[in-house]
């Protein structure tokens, strides 16, 4: 009896062995991964931020694992109120992003929010830590920003720079 190969069979036969040992190789890849979730240790409970200073943002990164998942870092601004339980977290506009989560600081430029003490920030990356709560004040004399008013700027500039 004469043998003969179908190609379309052959070519499955290798297309299935291709694709599983594919598979194998990008399975093992994706289990030796870990998630990386770093303690924030700054700011801590107590502490004050400035709206329009700069803040610095730091967390632990004394035992990362071998194989982060992510480590390109987000980190945004978030606030609780006393009537619900919502993070009214910003995600529209992070404080900072595309950091290594393995440099463990970071300094962001304090927004303009209503001063509270309800603040808090969440380091995402592999996964999202928060930070204890802390306050957010904002520096103003009677005529606006003490920062501008401290220049000495004349008042139109004063005017333009602040909205008033």
């Amino acid at each position: 009896m004469i043998c003969s190969f179908n190609p379309r069979i052959l070519f499955g036969c290798f297309f299935w062995m291709v694709l599983a040992s594919g598979l194998r190789i990008l399975g093992d890849n994706l289990l030796s991964r870990d998630v990386y979730s770093p303690r924030i240790t700054s700011p801590a409970r107590g502490t004050v931020w400035m709206v329009g200073y700069n803040a610095t943002i730091t967390w632990d990164t004394s035992n990362p694992p071998q194989h982060i998942t992510n480590a390109i870092g987000e980190i945004v601004l978030g606030h609780l109120n006393e009537n619900d339980s919502n993070e009214h977290l910003d995600l529209g506009h992070p404080l900072a992003e595309g950091f290594d989560l393995r440099s463990g600081t970071v300094t962001v430029k304090v927004p303009e929010v209503k001063p509270g003490e309800n603040y808090f920030v969440v380091l995402f990356g592999d996964s999202g830590n928060t930070s204890p709560p802390f306050s957010i004040e904002k520096l103003e004399d009677d005529y606006g920003t003490i920062g501008l008013n401290a220049l000495q700027l004349p008042s139109r500039v004063i005017r333009r720079f602040s909205g008033l």
